[in-house]
């Protein structure tokens, strides 16, 4: 299963959501442990290790990351 992902900044910390789990987000004060708390808060929400992560950046900082 791919779930899609929003990965957005504000200020000096990150946020991610999905529209496809209801009511989750992140937040973190760096991308890195950001991705971490994606994995582990999919891997929760689907009770399943069986799925892709799709990172959708924000436009304000899709040229900040690669």
């Amino acid at each position: 299963m791919k779930i899609s992902v929003l990965i957005q900044q504000d200020g000096s910390s990150w946020q991610a959501s999905s529209a496809q789990l209801k009511g989750w987000v992140a937040w973190s004060d760096s991308l890195t442990k950001l991705r971490e708390l994606i994995i582990e808060g999919v891997e929760y929400n689907l009770n399943s290790k069986d799925f892709i992560i799709e990172e959708l950046f924000d436009q304000s900082v899709s040229d900040l990351v690669d």
